[in-house]
């Protein structure tokens, strides 16, 4: 009974750690600014970030591969987009291997990754 009890706990604490991070960083935007969610203001007005739709977000990386200088194409626009298709693949390849629960973390997370313009 005794490993029971310390599986769930252990358990339930790992399911609690992404909500209390989400949560620690809302609450100290809160403290710093005075609204929880200033953070996507300044993301707005500093670098033009806004939640977008990650497809046209990769289009947006293979034009900046051919468009842009050599070493700024090769240093951040080319391993961006590989690293995208990199990661569909990995997660297609442990479909097997792993819960599908992780499979659909994974993907949600890799297009909301790439979701901010």
């Amino acid at each position: 009974m005794h490993a029971k009890c310390r599986y769930y706990l252990s358990s339930g604490l790992a399911c609690c750690a992404l909500p209390l991070g989400i949560g620690t960083y809302l609450i100290i935007n809160k403290w710093v600014s005075g609204d929880w969610f200033q953070f996507l203001v300044y993301q707005k007005e500093n670098w033009h970030n806004s939640f977008g739709f990650f497809a046209q977000n990769l289009a947006t990386f293979f034009n900046l591969v051919r468009e842009a200088e050599f070493f700024v194409a090769v240093g951040t626009w080319l391993p961006t987009l590989m690293l995208f298709f990199f990661c569909l693949a990995e997660l297609a390849l442990c479909m097997r291997r792993l819960p599908q629960a992780y499979i659909l973390y994974g993907l949600v997370n890799l297009f909301i990754s790439y979701s901010p313009s």
